[in-house]
């Protein structure tokens, strides 16, 4: 950052430095928070939404990630960002079991009127029984996969 790197560049197939600190380091088991630290200082977008339909605070879910997960709310990051299926990152995290990330993401999540039972149980319930909304859904990677395997088979 020092040599005044655009912390928003977008490569290869949309994603940004913030997107491939949060993706790059899964395996890890230690989380990339600092590297996330200096891309939001150096003023990262942090709602941008990647290609594959990920806002940064669903990657920080889906990659179980509570402490970049809140770090970015603090910062400013939308909760209420859904991914290329409609869902919201507090539906992945109860999907996930992951409480303490709904518990962190339920106040700032708007309510969904197909919950009957806006509450931390009631959502940790309706995604545990009713699974995440059944849509019809592929991701832009997924779409250039398939395109890939035409090209290739031709």
């Amino acid at each position: 950052m020092e040599h005044h790197a655009d912390p928003n560049k977008v490569f290869g197939l949309g994603y940004t430095p913030l997107s491939w600190a949060i993706r790059a380091f899964e395996p890890m088991s230690r989380e990339p928070l600092e590297c996330v630290k200096l891309l939001v200082k150096a003023g990262a977008d942090l709602n941008f939404i990647d290609f594959d339909g990920g806002s940064y605070v669903m990657l920080a879910v889906k990659f179980g990630f509570p402490g970049i997960m809140k770090f970015l709310l603090d910062a400013g990051a939308n909760p209420n960002i859904p991914d290329e299926c409609g869902n919201t990152p507090i539906e992945v995290a109860a999907s996930k079991g992951s409480r303490d990330m709904v518990e962190m993401l339920f106040p700032l999540t708007s309510p969904s009127s197909t919950l009957s039972d806006w509450s931390i149980d009631g959502i940790i319930s309706h995604v545990k029984h009713f699974g995440l909304k059944p849509r019809v859904c592929v991701s832009f990677c997924a779409h250039l996969q398939f395109h890939m395997l035409l090209i290739i088979t031709l």
